[in-house]
């Protein structure tokens, strides 16, 4: 999609302000220009607007291996044989397990589950996790988000004699492992188009394959056949916790799903949302993905990764008091680590560096990825954060980048220059493991490789705008506009507008650290607040606070704020200029 450039000033944020642009030059209102800067054709426009499953739920046996996944599992419930989940300790790892467990539970089939620990196994499965498993019992093992390039555990698993049915959403190479069935729409050769599936909506589709067949089977004649759709709350938060694309099916289950999660029935969420004191009336996805999904991913970071899946399966009321609790605390342990790890590698970075690469003995695994966000963020540049094990001799690192410089294909290429040890990801994000001994090469290669690679086009921070208001249109009109193109997240971002020339007539701290501003349009005289969060002592903090009186160009999202039983709309600033 093409963009403009509103303006070839920067902001205090050292931005430049683009506004979408579509393929239509006029429009009849606000929704239509916010539609048609998205890329949906006028004729998808109301399955859009309404994403139904019944539009968008695809056959789930067009998936490649999906009908032998499916004979895999009923030979395992008609025999009795002993079925283990497999998962991830993220969010999408946790709701993928969860979600499986409570559907055999819904079946009155037993099984259990097993989530590898961060820092003693890493991740997805291994020879000794599969050992162990198959020593306690397990006949069949379904991974979830893991697996797809799980070579010698799954070769070794094939030798024990357990079927491995992997399920999974990240890209395969050009050949399979060793498994009794690959369900994921990322395989080399498969052709569906819902590639952009979480690990949890594979997962959801497994689901409503199996139930399929067991019905075709009778096997409901005596037995209430499962409501799938009261576990789409699991589903939505996982997908949106994975940072997936919000299109298609995804938009479908997020939508169902927040509705679901509104009047959840599971025990866990309940439990996690009355403690965290959260509205199921206003429940958006801003809330799976900032409020509940940190805590769900909390064991997995710095903890027992049980607790995130414990939490979303059990019916167990004590059992998710623990979990919750538990998992709320690590939270709060996670962002002091996080916090403290952050502010060293700051003090690392030279600002002369185009690619940034810190590293430190002293970083838990669990927060370095939230690192690499945070100062790639900060200074609009590929970041790789590592984190030494002195005693083993390694480094593990995650990474994080820009649009327009592919981090995935970059690790790819240290992989193959030998300068650490594997690794992979995507465009925006990636991760590998190094020796020690690599380092000085490592560095090498990013500042003789990747970083010739980097364009001025590249380092250039942008804000997208979707179009220029003013304050008079701050109204409830406008903001149920907005709410329309809900829920959003990856590939469907909040709309940002522009407000022109607005004097900031008064402004107050609070709590030390954010700013809430007053505007008033000078036409209309009308009034709105604003706020931006943690902006005190940042240079937007510094610009507003030399500003009072003045007229001023804004960028902001229009958000409302509930208190007391009224809401009320504002403006949430995420950049500021001088009116030009």
């Amino acid at each position: 999609m093409a963009e403009k450039t509103e303006t070839n000033k920067s902001s205090v944020r050292g931005c430049f302000w683009q506004e979408r642009q579509a393929p239509q030059s006029s429009y009849h209102d606000l929704l239509s220009k916010l539609l048609d800067q998205r890329g949906i054709p006028e004729g998808d426009w109301p399955a859009f607007l309404n994403p139904t499953l019944k539009h968008f739920l695809p056959d789930p046996f067009e998936l490649k291996d999906m009908q032998a996944a499916v004979e895999v599992i009923l030979n395992a419930i008609q025999n009795d044989k002993n079925i283990t989940i497999f998962g991830d300790y993220d969010v999408d790892g946790a709701t993928s397990t969860a979600l499986l467990v409570r559907f055999f539970k819904m079946i009155n089939i037993g099984v259990n589950f097993y989530i590898p620990d961060r820092e003693k196994e890493g991740y997805g499965p291994s020879v000794e996790a599969f050992q162990n498993l198959h020593e306690k019992g397990t006949q069949v093992i379904i991974t979830v988000d893991c697996g797809v390039v799980a070579f010698e555990p799954l070769a070794y698993a094939k030798k024990l004699g357990l079927e491995v049915v992997v399920v999974d959403h990240h890209a395969g190479g050009p050949k399979n492992p060793e498994c009794a069935a690959l369900v994921n729409p990322n395989r080399a050769d498969e052709n569906v188009e819902f590639t952009y599936l979480a690990a949890v909506g594979v997962s959801f589709l497994l689901c409503v394959a199996i139930q399929r067949q067991l019905r075709l089977l009778g096997f409901f004649d005596n037995l209430v056949e499962p409501d799938l759709i009261s576990l789409l709350d699991i589903v939505a938060l996982g997908t949106v916790c994975d940072v997936v694309p919000l299109i298609g099916l995804n938009r479908s289950l997020v939508t169902q799903g927040l509705r679901v999660m509104a009047k959840t029935q599971n025990l866990g969420l309940r439990y996690m949302l009355e403690l965290l004191e959260v509205d199921l009336c206003q429940i958006s996805a801003y809330h799976l993905g900032f409020v509940i999904g940190p805590r769900i991913n909390a064991g997995g970071r710095i903890g027992c990764s049980r607790l995130g899946s414990s939490l979303l399966s059990s019916d167990d009321l004590e059992e998710v008091k623990l979990c919750a609790t538990e998992l709320n605390l690590l939270n709060e342990e996670r962002r002091l680590i996080q916090d403290a790890a952050f502010a060293e590698a700051d003090a690392q970075v030279k600002q002369n560096q185009k690619i940034i690469v810190v590293y430190s003995p002293n970083w838990h695994q669990g927060v370095i990825g939230i690192v690499a966000g945070k100062l790639k963020e900060k200074y609009h540049k590929p970041t790789f954060v590592i984190s030494i094990d002195e005693g083993a001799h390694v480094g593990k690192c995650s990474a994080r980048s820009v649009v327009g410089f592919d981090v995935g294909q970059s690790i790819h290429e240290a992989q193959q220059a030998g300068v650490i040890l594997q690794g992979g990801g995507h465009p925006m994000a990636g991760g590998f493991s190094l020796k020690t001994s690599q380092l000085q090469d490592f560095f090498e290669f990013v500042n003789n490789n990747m970083a010739q690679k980097l364009s001025s086009q590249d380092m250039q921070r942008t804000y997208f705008v979707d179009a220029s208001l003013t304050l008079g249109s701050v109204n409830d009109e406008t903001y149920q506009t907005v709410q329309k193109l809900a829920p959003f997240g990856a590939s469907n971002s909040t709309p940002k507008f522009v407000f022109s020339n607005i004097t900031l007539s008064k402004l107050l701290v609070l709590k030390e650290k954010h700013i809430k501003c007053f505007f008033k349009d000078p036409l209309s005289q009308k009034t709105v607040e604003g706020i931006i969060f943690n902006a005190l002592q940042s240079d937007m903090g510094s610009f507003l606070l030399k500003q009072q009186g003045k007229h001023i160009d804004i960028l902001a999202v229009i958000k409302q704020n509930h208190w007391r039983g009224q809401a009320k709309l504002s403006l949430h600033i995420e950049d500021v200029r001088p009116t030009l």
